[in-house]
């Protein structure tokens, strides 16, 4: 994992849509495919970015293990 690479991800604004606006359990969220602008390897979490409707959004995740 770099700065720049690319990473899909689901922002928490979106977590309860589904692709046909319904908040519906079971189905697929909505996914933006984004860039990693930060890592905070101390915390380790890192920053994706992504671009929704001509707005920016970013979200911090912390590292897997």
């Amino acid at each position: 994992m770099k700065i720049g690479d690319r990473k899909d991800f689901v922002p928490s604004a979106f977590s309860e849509l589904t692709r046909d606006g319904e908040k519906k359990r079971f189905r697929v969220p909505i996914q933006i495919r984004g860039r990693i602008i930060s890592i905070n390897w101390t915390h380790r979490n890192f920053t994706v970015e992504g671009v929704v409707n001509g707005h920016i959004i970013r979200e911090t995740y912390k590292f897997r293990p």
